[in-house]
């Protein structure tokens, strides 16, 4: 019997959940050590300061203020009025595809087959996709600069949708009979 997909993808998801939330708790006691992790992580994200959350002693929040300026910044610990603030490895957005993938990386056995291979109507990911690529790509070409709050909203909906396209397609191209 083979392993499920799905066990790899929820074991994934949550070593980089895990991952992304240490780094400023390491970052805080050993900053050394976290340049290593800022580094790799530097592969999946542009880590700007300004579209980044902080991990500060009074909880989590915006590394910059969110004031409609842009700054290409990528420092790891920030100095604000909330005091010193340590940043997390991906931006606001990245965090909240990420977390929301493992949330409904953990709610799909419940909705569908953790082994299914039906793949729903690619119009649900589009669709999903549209509020995050809008928000980017107004930023990109400079219409406006977006807030952690609009970038974590669109995150959540496009992180939601993902593990219910991406454990099916790799069930489907991860099947061993495919080729028969």
């Amino acid at each position: 019997m083979r392993t499920s997909f799905y066990y790899i993808y929820i074991i994934l998801i949550i070593i980089l959940n895990l991952l992304s939330f240490a780094v400023p708790y390491i970052a805080k006691s050993t900053p050394q050590l976290s340049s290593q992790f800022y580094s790799g992580f530097s592969l999946i994200c542009h880590q700007l300061t300004a579209r980044s959350l902080c991990l500060y002693d009074s909880g989590i929040g915006d590394c910059f203020p969110q004031n409609g300026q842009f700054s290409e910044s990528k420092e790891t610990i920030v100095v604000a009025e909330r005091g010193t603030g340590y940043k997390f490895p991906v931006d606001a957005r990245d965090m909240a595809i990420y977390a929301t993938m493992l949330v409904g990386g953990l709610a799909l056995p419940f909705i569908i087959d953790k082994n299914s291979k039906c793949i729903p109507n690619l119009l649900f990911l589009i669709t999903a996709s549209i509020p995050a690529g809008v928000d980017g790509f107004t930023q990109l070409i400079g219409l406006r600069e977006s807030t952690n709050l609009i970038r974590v909203i669109t995150g959540v909906i496009l992180g939601l949708v993902i593990p219910f396209f991406l454990v099916p397609t790799a069930n489907v191209l991860l099947d061993p009979t495919r080729h028969r």
